[in-house]
């Protein structure tokens, strides 16, 4: 393997992170994220590698760490050599917001709750069926109310 004989270039490491990422299992996609890190840290100032990383994080589910990761490689990108940065980069955006507009959807104001829904009545009987459950339960261990039980 080419970087048994030079474990700091960073171009390795980020063709590594490449084929993990193609090859697409959850282990592969760590081990692709990290070998993307590897490469960002040996070669800071390129823009590729950041683009790799952000592909790989996104890939993860890191959907705000691949944002950072695609705002970096836009930035270094001055040449513009990469312009799939940017429609990547508003995918991941919109994708972020859609994540974020269905968590606050999910969110229910209490209040509102409360006021929607019936007041709980209690039967007359609910106490006595409870109490003997606990009666059966503390006097015939193995009691199961349940005849179809597998332990009764």
């Amino acid at each position: 393997m080419a970087l048994e004989y030079d474990p700091e270039n960073g171009l390795l490491h980020e063709l590594k992170a490449q084929v993990f990422l193609v090859l697409s299992t959850p282990r592969l996609a760590l081990l692709a994220v990290k070998s993307a890190l590897v490469a960002v840290d040996l070669l800071p100032e390129w823009e590729e590698g950041h683009l790799t990383l952000a592909r790989c994080q996104l890939n993860m589910g890191e959907i705000e760490l691949a944002i950072r990761s695609f705002r970096r490689a836009e930035s270094l990108d001055t040449a513009n050599s990469f312009p799939e940065i940017k429609s990547e980069l508003l995918q991941a955006q919109e994708l972020f917001l859609s994540i974020e507009k269905e968590k606050n959807d999910l969110k229910l104001d209490r209040g509102v709750m409360e006021g929607t829904l019936p007041p709980l009545r209690r039967q007359e009987n609910d106490y006595e069926e409870v109490e003997r459950c606990l009666k059966n339960l503390t006097t015939r261990p193995g009691y199961c109310a349940n005849p179809t039980h597998p332990h009764r």
